[in-house]
């Protein structure tokens, strides 16, 4: 996924240098890319064997999934927060083009903050120290949203085309910070299905992931859909000098987003805390 950010504005260029309208040469983009990814992931699916015999369980009726979900405080606001997450996450992907053409005014500079986002698996592979050194998940949750924040809201008065050293930097770092708030989401999820188990004495591990996982893709698909919305709302003309209204939208995702994730990755934090009894 993260070589295809790198490379997907360059084959769109070459695609466009060859006399392609640029509406073609998205398309043809996305479907070079998306074709091998179908490919790959079916080979994947199809190579894959169970090397363990997976347990026997009983179908859940509708009911006690129910009952598991509504007596489980933790996962609906780890829910809530990969809802939110989808929304600035991708949402400030679609943002970032319209920022890198009308504010930077070079599109090329995409492709370089897309190469140096590689740095976000700095994240993970510090996460589990962090986590262990704080004995709450849900805590740096909130110290990658606001460390990212605050680098965005920073970001916000540099100009990528005359001050793009110190723009990618903070680039860099903020990438780093969202890499801690993917691994330390993902380990709360997991968390939740211990709490549902403890509270209702039912397992629902892959209802609890899938779940989970549809709040994220709701959140992203609202976010990249609205962008182009609200865009359009405000008078959104491709290839001209914008107004005032699609600077706004930018300013949106670049500050207030990551603060509102800042905020609301505070009360799930006791849903990641360590215990000295688990039963607790």
């Amino acid at each position: 996924f993260w070589l295809m950010t790198v490379l997907w504005l360059p084959l769109i260029n070459l695609l466009m240098s060859g006399g392609m309208a640029q509406d073609k040469a998205y398309f043809t983009a996305a479907i070079i890319f998306t074709v091998p990814g179908l490919l790959f992931a079916v080979l994947l699916y199809r190579n894959s064997r169970e090397v363990v015999e997976p347990q026997k369980s009983t179908k859940l009726p509708a009911k006690d999934l129910w009952h598991f979900v509504i007596q489980n405080g933790p996962l609906l606001m780890v829910m809530f927060g990969q809802f939110v997450c989808g929304i600035y996450m991708y949402g400030r992907s679609g943002v970032m083009m319209y920022y890198f053409t009308y504010y930077a005014g070079n599109t090329n500079l995409f492709t370089i903050y897309n190469l140096i986002a590689w740095l976000r698996i700095a994240g993970p592979f510090t996460a589990p120290i962090l986590m262990e050194k704080c004995g709450n998940k849900g805590r740096i949750v909130a110290l990658g949203a606001i460390g990212s924040g605050a680098l965005f809201v920073a970001m916000n008065f540099i100009n990528a085309g005359t001050n793009p050293l110190l723009f990618y930097i903070f680039a860099g770092v903020s990438g780093y910070f969202n890499g801690l708030i993917m691994a330390a989401v993902y380990a709360c999820m997991l968390d939740t299905i211990e709490v549902g188990q403890y509270k209702t004495g039912i397992r629902a591990s892959a209802f609890a992931v899938s779940l989970c996982h549809f709040a994220n893709k709701l959140g992203m698909t609202i976010s990249t859909a609205g962008v182009g919305a609200v865009l359009a709302a405000l008078g959104f003309a491709a290839n001209q000098t914008q107004h005032v209204g699609g600077s706004l939208l930018v300013v949106l995702h670049f500050v207030l987003l990551y603060l509102v994730c800042g905020g609301i990755s505070l009360p799930p934090g006791r849903s990641g805390q360590k215990k000295k009894d688990p039963t607790e």
